[in-house]
């Protein structure tokens, strides 16, 4: 069954599923130099020539499934603010704008709800489609793409979005169950806290970029004790005063809204530095989150240890982690997508699903092919082996542009749109978080060959999607400086020549060179907006000094030609020694 799932809504995407493999995953923001987060804004027919390019027509099609969204429903204010209602946008469809209604959010979700979309019609088009809850997306592209579907082992789902509650669901056999709530905190009250205190007090109501800043902020603080006990002794009070109340989504909604005013409150009346207040608050996030997870899984007498994360807040490295180090589960799992950039493929899901097909064949680099036109400008180019390229970052200490193949899904670069450079750099942060146009207290990532992982961090298990949080053990900080967060922690890509082959026979190459297995790597984009799409994209940037891109080094005419070939050579290396 050939199935294109369709996210209309922010981090709007479409993809397509044939049999129960993963075709494609195009997410907008990384076509055309896109903003994140954007909506839909092509034509139906716009796909028609990227399904051409993988050999579909838009006719042969058995199921085109958009992901459900609502009205209104996560924002925390308005007399419309919690209800879960259709949601109805316009799409350009065949040239003309077409009304397209798509079923709701599924807040608090029951678990048979999960699986029944509506059958929906476009008006005056005969396109038939469905629409799943936006939650089920959630839940079954992290099922479906997990271990534990290969040999079809049940598994817990924890679904956190920023606008609903944490809620449990359980899936074995086609059949999806309700465990129940954790708390009555939606996602976001991390943001809408965090808004009122500095550096984020000037920030929009709906910037969703906060909550992956404040996780980078907070290492410049450290919980206090009286805060988080005076906040948990106030959930508590707000969940003991609606105890015999049925949760719906006005009640959650509410309880969100006032436990953060509440909070800030206390916040605000002690002395507490702005850094320990945030730090404070995301750590209590954590452990109630903690909390409400060992409450119900105390009640699960039997069934599986295994749990799948999905929801904006599994973008979430150290809470992830904490979750991974409690014991309570033998397997924890985190996709690439955990985020809505993965809705689309899991409207796709929902339907595969609902087929009888449970297990999805997928690859992390199903996004949009690099695209190799010229570089326009003052660049020219040479042929450079990884091995070449290697040499050229360890002798020029000069951070490159990485480019090759297909996009990654979701929103981490992995390898083929990344910026590389030396970790040994005790400077490169510092260049790196100018280049990108960002704060100086945000880390730089490591993409580390898999076998060192556990040798130059802690734990440093396999990570490929820079999903969980490692340290830097002290014999290796004065060694890769750049990579050390101010706690010395680090957001960790493991990468073996399975998952990349490109990036670990560099990482190879630079290890013989350096004796170093790792660079730094962070994406490769303009400010605000989705991966490079192809060359020229970086030469307008501007950047960095060279771009390598399948075999070939792009460099700057007022770069001088004769110390880049030096730059690629042992015999520079040796004279500098």
């Amino acid at each position: 069954m050939k199935i294109l799932g369709i996210k209309l809504t922010h981090d709007a995407a479409f993809a397509l599923v044939d049999n129960g493999k993963l075709i494609f995953s195009y997410e907008l923001e990384k076509l055309n130099n896109n903003v994140r987060h954007i909506d839909f804004n092509i034509d139906l027919r716009d796909i028609e020539p990227v399904l051409r390019q993988y050999g579909y027509e838009m006719e042969e099609l058995d199921k085109i499934v958009i992901d459900g969204w609502s009205a209104d429903g996560w924002q925390l204010d308005g007399t419309n603010a919690y209800v879960d209602l259709p949601f109805f946008r316009k799409m350009p469809v065949h040239g003309t704008d077409r009304l397209v209604r798509l079923t709701h959010y599924g807040y608090l979700l029951k678990g048979k709800e999960a699986l029944r979309p509506e059958i929906l019609k476009l008006e005056d088009e005969d396109i038939e489609y469905s629409s799943y809850p936006h939650i089920s997306g959630h839940i079954f592209s992290s099922y479906c793409t997990s271990p534990f579907a290969i040999p079809g082992e049940p598994s817990y789902v924890l679904v956190w979005d920023g606008s609903i509650v944490p809620q449990l669901f359980y899936f074995d056999k086609g059949e999806i169950t309700t465990k129940g709530i954790l708390f009555p905190l939606v996602g976001q009250s991390l943001v809408f806290f965090s808004r009122q205190f500095p550096p984020y007090d000037n920030c929009g109501l709906l910037d969703i970029s906060i909550a992956g800043k404040i996780m980078a902020y907070i290492a410049l603080g450290s919980p206090q004790e009286d805060l988080l006990t005076a906040w948990q002794d106030e959930l508590t009070l707000l969940m003991e005063r609606h105890r015999e109340e049925d949760p719906d989504v006005a009640l959650t909604f509410s309880m969100s809204r006032n436990f953060v005013e509440v909070a800030v409150a206390i916040a605000k009346t002690g002395s507490h530095s702005g850094a320990d207040i945030l730090c404070s608050f995301h750590y209590f996030l954590q452990m109630a989150m903690m909390q409400g997870l060992q409450k119900l899984m105390s009640l699960e007498a039997q069934g599986s240890k295994n749990l799948c994360i999905a929801g904006g807040c599994a973008l979430n490295i150290k809470w992830n982690s904490a979750i991974r180090d409690s014991g309570m589960f033998h397997r924890v799992w985190v996709p690439p997508f955990p985020n809505d950039a993965g809705s689309a493929l899991g409207a796709a899901c929902c339907e595969m699903v609902n087929q009888g097909r449970y297990c999805l064949e997928w690859n992390v680099y199903s996004g949009p092919a690099i695209n190799k036109n010229n570089m326009e400008g003052e660049w020219q180019s040479l042929h450079c082996t990884l091995r070449q390229l290697a040499i050229l970052l360890h002798n020029s200490q000069e951070p490159v542009v990485f480019l090759q193949g297909k996009a990654e899904l979701g929103p981490r670069a992995l390898g083929n749109r990344s910026i590389l450079a030396s970790a040994a750099n005790p400077r490169m942060k510092d260049r790196l978080n100018k280049i990108k146009n960002r704060e100086g207290y945000r880390p730089v990532a490591p993409i580390c060959m898999e076998e060192y992982g556990t040798e130059v961090f802690s734990p440093g298990y396999p990570d490929p999607y820079m999903l969980f949080e490692h340290t830097v053990r002290d014999e290796w900080k004065d060694k890769t400086p750049a990579i050390c967060h101010l706690d010395n922690t680090a957001r960790l890509q493991t990468v073996n020549a399975g998952e990349n082959l490109p990036i670990y026979e560099l990482l190879k190459e630079y290890y013989k060179v350096s004796g170093i297995p790792l660079l730094c790597n962070t994406s490769a984009n303009f400010n605000g907006k989705g991966f490079f799409p192809d060359l020229n994209s970086v030469a307008q940037w501007g950047g960095v000094l060279f771009v390598w891109c399948e075999g070939k080094l792009y460099y700057s005419r007022k770069t001088n030609p004769e110390i880049v070939k030096e730059w690629m050579t042992f015999e520079y290396m040796s004279k500098m020694l």
